[in-house]
């Protein structure tokens, strides 16, 4: 870690980010914040006066996040650009920093932040990688406390969303990033990080009492709107869910605790496009209708193991899975796989290297993994951002950690836009047998 040039962005957390009122900037600490900017920027990028700077909390999340959007003027004439940076901090008090704690996540990130990313800096440095970092650049982190990111140096890169991944092209773009990440993991695992601690198991297995009963509740619940509102041509996918929810917490440990293919890599866990950052172009006046280059953010839920597990829950949670099933193989053979075995070489990996055949077999293996993401992922996608019937997650959340008792929300389910974009994952899982091959008594397959 460049401790002393990130140590400066903030000397006192509370000076700074307030969790419920947001996050305060007074003329000292912008003073600190251009100094520890700058020095990550070439001359002509540096800050030489703030003209803007606006702070939005959101506390929505496991975290509070305060995003920072600053207007800069720099040396390159009286061009304005904006930058953009994200605090994220434990809530003082609460469920939530309970949560936090208590579920490995905040642990997990810290982690992240200041082991796993710096490594792969150190890797791209010695090999000359020159090109897009897969991930924003860390100002300042503190264990127990909080961290600070820059997410983008100007104004071409904006949060994922549905207007991102809609064409092949950029779910390509997406799959090839996803592919690099892997490799890079996968050298710097081979070259020693420890991943028998926080990256031993994702957020699902360390808090297996928890979340196993809610696959159980979800596939029932889904089980019960196929047999009622989707017709007899769905019978054999209500039946098999029906079937598949007494067992599939076992399935679920038996899926993660396999040795997988021998190429183990650090899973982002939760790989959907709220956390990437896509970029629209090179410079500020040469800007691009598509993205060009992305970013991987927020690795709470990190964990080493199969790639598998990543590119599943990649394909099964993008808004445009229509799309995406239907290049499946495509995405596979002509970008995920191309991608991992040419930077694998590149960063000089030495252990052994799957063969697309081995590859395929491991996602058909791991393959439920993300149609349970993917049902999960659409009950509540599906509900536009302000509508009041919107669950609130750690509400439900809460009350199972502190009762014991299960508590659930599948009302995204019964909305049309669920089934039309679920029919199409469930077609795919009747090719597959992917219901089916879980079972230890098969349900005949009806044709859809």
């Amino acid at each position: 870690m460049h401790s002393a040039p990130f140590f400066l962005v903030l000397t006192c957390i509370a000076a700074i980010v307030q969790c419920i009122g947001g996050l305060a900037l007074d003329k000292e600490s912008l003073e600190k914040l251009k100094n520890a900017y700058n020095k990550l920027m070439p001359a002509e990028r540096q800050i030489r006066r703030f003209v803007d700077v606006n702070v939005d909390s959101d506390d929505s999340w496991l975290l509070v996040a305060s995003t920072i959007n600053a207007t800069i003027l720099t040396d390159l004439g009286d061009k304005h650009f904006n930058i953009e940076l994200v605090a994220s901090e434990l809530a003082e008090t609460g469920f939530k920093r309970e949560l936090a704690l208590a579920s490995g996540a905040f642990d997990s990130e810290y982690f992240m932040l200041t082991e796993v990313l710096p490594r792969m800096n150190e890797l791209a440095l010695e090999f000359a990688d020159t090109s897009e970092k897969l991930f924003p650049e860390l100002l300042e982190v503190k264990a127990g406390s909080h961290w600070i990111k820059l997410n983008s140096a100007h104004g071409l890169w904006e949060k994922g969303g549905s207007q991102h991944a809609t064409t092949y092209d950029e779910v390509a773009l997406v799959t090839r990033s996803l592919a690099k990440w892997h490799a890079m993991s996968a050298v710097i695992i081979e070259r020693g990080l420890d991943t028998s601690g926080y990256l031993k198991e994702g957020l699902t297995m360390r808090n297996k009492k928890r979340t196993l009963p809610f696959y159980r509740a979800l596939l029932e619940n889904f089980a019960e709107l196929v047999g009622v509102t989707w017709g007899p041509e769905w019978s054999t996918i209500a039946s098999q869910s029906t079937e598949l929810a007494t067992v599939v917490g076992q399935k679920i440990i038996e899926i993660y605790q396999s040795p997988g293919i021998g190429l183990k890599v650090i899973n982002h866990g939760d790989i959907f496009l709220g956390n990437m950052i896509f970029c629209h172009g090179i410079s500020d006046t040469l800007t691009t209708p598509s993205p060009i280059a992305l970013k991987f953010a927020h690795f709470p839920t990190s964990f080493a193991g199969s790639p598998a597990l990543d590119v599943n829950n990649l394909l099964y949670t993008l808004p445009s899975v229509k799309t995406v099933l239907h290049h499946r193989t495509r995405l596979l053979r002509q970008e995920y796989y191309p991608s991992l075995v040419s930077y694998l070489g590149k960063f000089r990996y030495r252990g052994p290297v799957p063969t697309l055949t081995e590859l395929e077999d491991e996602l058909s293996r791991t393959e439920l993994i993300g149609v349970l993401g993917s049902i999960n992922f659409f009950k509540d996608y599906v509900f536009e951002k302000n509508d009041p019937a919107k669950p609130d997650v750690f509400d439900l959340v809460e009350t199972s950690w502190k009762t014991g008792v299960l508590k659930v929300n599948m009302t995204g389910m019964l909305k049309n836009q669920f089934s039309d974009v679920i029919k199409t994952v469930m077609v795919r899982v009747l090719e597959g047998d992917i219901f089916g091959k879980h079972l230890t008594k098969k349900v005949s397959t009806i044709k859809t």
